[in-house]
């Protein structure tokens, strides 16, 4: 066992390994095989929503890629991530508190092990356990008290019995990313918990766990770790306990996001305390949260790959999530899961779903080449400061606005990615000025939760001085594919169509109120000044606030003729919802985001906190042979 991860290029290759073969039994005439592959999105994530927009992630492409077959007993199932529409278990319009901590997270993993646990019914006593309507279904998860009745129901119907077929195995294989890939984690331990008997099985069946393809595991589940208070983000089905690997799984593949570093998403490594299990593989790529698990749209940030005339190429080839994507297709398909092989997809949706531009991936291979102290493995540590350091000297060459805002997928973003790009990387000038002054410097940290971080981590602003200008390649890399987590993660704004909804209804209605409000007074007003003139003694009203004022009304103009509103650091969506609530006080304390720079370090737990302490390069470690990457035009 050893505390190295690897990059792309280097990592080992995943393996195939052969299943157990069936020895005849002859009262059983009819014996099976099930496989379950299931796929967990990440929050926000929905397949049905996002790929008509073209931002489906790579868990839902990979579900897509995958093979359902009844007859073989191969079955799959997509769970969409929290905060989305889920009627099945109870969420015909997303859990307010879905995407912020993580709400019915808990209801989708009992949703899995009801997938598994109907079908196991099906096939060995022909009935399910649980009908699989909307009233029923959400009834059956929305807590853990079924899950033991569940476990003995099967048992039961699982006792040998002439003419009825035996069940030998059940294999299965799991996605997640994001919170998705937390709740593949503790849907796999609570598995085991609630229908194995201390051992890997189901209800007494063997289970096999093939494979685990894991995308940035962020937990955040409950209150968040960005929270001055003595929590991180693993509470109720994000425990710590939930997330490890268990012995029994026979790979487990995890992408890392070297560029995220925005504190509400740490990042849960597989490794368990100093040292990996021997199943686990941790690969660090370059790149936000979405740029390794995917999510983003074809034109989200001005990213993709520049034309020599200047223009602009948005495909999904040009897309950077696309070569974690491919990495992740080539280990599953290796290890055995049922998905479809490139000669089975032929042309559509899922071939353009797994191109790769020329162009991308000679961007990408001239990037990673700047890493060479990162060959042959190393600690994650290093790889994340490796990146960062990378990152830190590109932004420095444009740290003024005159500067920044004619980089090119400035000039291409969306007018509100426009705003929050440059207001973002405004912010970051100002903290660099401010970390130039000692004074200012200590009183911020005091300010923050920079009192749970190391010397190391107090010293970025050391680290901000001392980054090196990069090169022509990794500016390239940087500019036209990495995109900027921090600057569109608003904490005051709409982010969803149903928020700009909702804020669009609140701003008809308060207008509606005002013009009520507005026509009551000014008929006062004339009663008034006939009272007046009778020679009556009248205290005139003042007029009604306007509750919009000129931005809200700006905003109400946008939404009426069908385009969405701008929200800036000076006027967010918060000052005009019609409520005071804890995004009034966020914006009050930080403003639209959370009040930290691009120079903090990304914090990673390993069960416990890992710390930023890095240490020279084994020269010891072993260097396997390098994983081809798929060019795909």
């Amino acid at each position: 066992m050893s505390d190295i991860s690897w990059s792309p290029l280097d990592a080992p290759p995943s393996r195939f390994t052969f299943p157990n073969l069936l020895r005849p039994i002859a009262q059983y005439p009819c014996r099976l095989k099930l496989n379950f592959s299931i796929y967990f999105d990440g929050t926000r994530n929905s397949k049905e929503e996002d790929k008509p927009k073209g931002s489906h992630s790579n868990v839902a492409r990979l579900f897509e890629l995958g093979i359902h077959d009844e007859q073989q007993c191969i079955y799959q199932l997509y769970i969409q991530g929290v905060g989305t529409r889920f009627p099945e278990i109870g969420e015909p319009e997303p859990h307010p508190n879905g995407a912020k901590e993580g709400a019915f997270g808990d209801r989708r993993i009992r949703y899995a092990m009801l997938f598994i646990a109907n079908r196991v019914a099906r096939l060995s006593h022909g009935r399910e356990l649980v009908a699989e309507d909307p009233l029923s279904l959400t009834h059956a998860v929305k807590d853990d008290t079924l899950i033991p009745r569940w476990r003995d129901q099967i048992t039961a119907m699982l006792v040998p019995r002439v003419g009825r077929p035996k069940i030998d195995e059940i294999t299965l294989d799991l996605f997640g990313f994001s919170r998705g890939a937390t709740a593949a984690r503790s849907f796999l331990n609570q598995l085991l918990m609630h229908f194995g008997n201390g051992d890997s099985t189901f209800c007494g069946i063997p289970l096999r766990v093939r494979f685990m393809g894991l995308f940035d595991t962020v937990a955040s589940v409950g209150l968040a770790d960005a929270y001055p208070l003595p929590v991180d983000g693993h509470m109720h089905w994000g425990k710590k306990s939930l997330l490890t690997i268990p012995d029994c799984v026979e790979q487990c593949v995890h992408m890392v996001a070297a560029h995220e570093n925005r504190v509400s998403f740490p990042v849960d490594l597989v490794r368990a305390g100093d040292s990996y299990p021997a199943s686990c593989l941790e690969i660090v790529y370059p790149g936000m949260h979405a740029d390794v698990g995917g999510g983003y749209g074809l034109r989200d940030q001005g990213k993709g790959t520049q034309l020599a005339d200047g223009s602009v190429r948005h495909l999904h080839a040009d897309k950077l999530s696309q070569i974690p994507l491919n990495d992740m297709y080539e280990r599953a398909l290796q290890a055995g899961v049922p998905l479809r092989r490139i000669d089975q997809i032929g042309l559509g949706d899922s071939s353009n779903d797994l191109a790769i531009s020329p162009e991308l991936q000679d961007s990408f291979d001239a990037y990673m080449a700047q890493l060479t102290a990162l060959q042959g493995g190393a600690p994650v540590t290093e790889h994340m400061l490796a990146h960062r350091k990378l990152y830190l000297g590109w932004r420095k060459q444009f740290i003024a606005d005159e500067d920044f805002s004619q980089l090119s997928f400035v000039r291409h973003s969306g007018d509100q990615e426009r705003v929050d790009l440059i207001e973002a990387n405004r912010q970051l000038h100002e903290r660099v000025a401010m970390f130039g002054n000692d004074a200012q410097r200590r009183q911020f940290l005091e300010r923050n939760q920079y009192s749970l971080a190391s010397p190391m981590e107090k010293g970025f602003h050391l680290e901000w001085r001392h980054a090196p200008a990069v090169t022509p390649e990794v500016g390239r890399f940087l500019e036209q594919y990495v995109h900027d987590s921090r600057a569109h993660f608003v904490l005051t704004d709409p982010q969803t169509e149903d928020e700009h909804r909702v804020l669009h209804q609140s701003l008809e209605q308060q207008e509606r109120d005002y013009q009520q409000a507005l026509t009551a007074w000014r008929a006062q007003q004339q009663a008034d000044q006939q009272a007046a003139l009778e020679g009556k003694y009248v205290v005139p009203a003042p007029p009604p606030r306007d509750p919009l004022g000129e931005s809200g009304r700006e905003m109400l103009r946008l939404y009426r003729s069908g385009q969405p509103a701008i929200f800036s650091d000076a006027h967010p969506g918060s000052s005009v919802d019609g409520t005071t609530d804890g995004r009034d006080l966020v914006h009050k304390v930080s403003g639209r985001r959370e009040d930290w720079s691009y120079l903090r370090l990304r914090h990673l737990f390993a069960g416990e906190r890992v710390r930023y302490a890095p240490a020279p390069l084994r020269k010891d470690a072993p260097t396997p042979s390098i994983v081809e990457m798929r060019r795909r035009a």
